[in-house]
């Protein structure tokens, strides 16, 4: 592997790790009392998602056996666990909690092909055209939960986004579509901008319920409009690229934790379930719960990473 193919696997690993700790620490901090409408915690879900698809996006593989042995085996099974441990009856088609992400990976991935096919031109008018598409697909009521269906429309953009700036470097023959914004002017201008913008969302975050961040209701259902929906696009681009430029391209104390970033997206519910407890049953003062709740996000990861690294040395030598 070249130096910047390197550089490069880092990178993404990087952004993975601290997207995937945000993602355990938004669903911590949904547990404390009234969590979910804490600023913070709507800051978080502005951007996570819509940045770890577009991820997603960039790293997709049209693979149908690594769709099958990766997604959707996954998928079924642990559907079929959280099924059980909630105690619903086990369904195939409409995911249970967090495994909407996968459901909704597998379609975007097997469009891969047909993306692969989009030449350079048509691509920012393809990308308008499915952000168009979504927003006009919010008035429709009965799009909603039913196999993820409001989430696989609302968040494809990002995903089309992250493939396309792949298919951007591999014609440029080059591995980082941002490296001429990494100068160090530049970095701390995106530092600059992004804190800025976290500043005017926090202020206007009362404003906004935390449920028309999800993309999972219609308009009529999640009592809010288009031009949200819309707003969200552009907030999420507006946070999500200073983010890119942001994060450094060495290794991390983070980086396995976005190596093993789907297996810590699978089992945190076993942190969310124990936090759950913990405020049910202790009062705290929400700053306490703020630090308790980043806490054990980052504990959680590095448990789960060392675990994993066991695993995989106790597997090699067992060879």
């Amino acid at each position: 592997m070249n130096k910047e193919s390197f550089f490069r696997l880092n990178f993404w690993d990087n952004v993975k790790g601290i997207l995937i700790v945000l993602v355990v620490l938004g669903h911590l901090l949904e547990r404390l009392p009234m969590g979910n409408t804490l600023a913070g915690y709507k800051l978080i879900y502005l951007f996570h998602m819509p940045l770890f698809v577009f991820c997603s996006g960039y790293l997709a593989s049209s693979s149908t056996d690594k769709i099958v042995k990766k997604i959707l085996i996954p998928y079924v099974i642990c559907q079929f666990i959280y099924c059980i441990f909630s105690m619903q009856v086990i369904q195939a088609t409409t995911p249970v909690w967090i495994l909407w992400y996968l459901l909704a990976l597998c379609f975007w991935r097997l469009t891969t092909p047909l993306l692969d096919k989009i030449g350079a031109w048509w691509r920012i008018p393809t990308i308008l055209i499915s952000i168009i598409i979504s927003c006009l697909f919010g008035f429709d009521d009965s799009v909603g939960y039913f196999v993820s269906f409001s989430r696989i429309i609302v968040f494809y953009p990002y995903f089309m986004t992250g493939f396309f700036a792949k298919k951007y470097d591999r014609e440029k023959s080059q591995t980082d579509f941002l490296k001429r914004f990494r100068r160090k002017s530049v970095r701390i201008t995106a530092g600059i901008l992004f804190a800025a913008l976290c500043i005017v969302f926090i202020l206007v975050s009362p404003e906004i319920n935390s449920e028309w961040l999800y993309g999972s209701f219609s308009y009529n259902n999640g009592q809010y409009n288009i031009f949200f929906r819309a707003f969200h696009y552009v907030m999420a681009v507006c946070a999500g690229i200073p983010i890119l430029v942001l994060v450094p391209r060495r290794k991390t104390f983070f980086t396995a934790w976005g190596k093993n970033s789907l297996v810590i997206y699978l089992t945190h519910i076993a942190a969310v379930g124990i936090m759950e407890l913990v405020f049910r049953n202790i009062q705290m003062h929400t700053l306490i719960g703020y630090a308790l709740c980043i806490a054990v996000s980052m504990l959680f990861c590095a448990l789960v990473t060392y675990i994993m690294k066991l695993f995989k040395s106790k597997k090699v030598s067992n060879r």
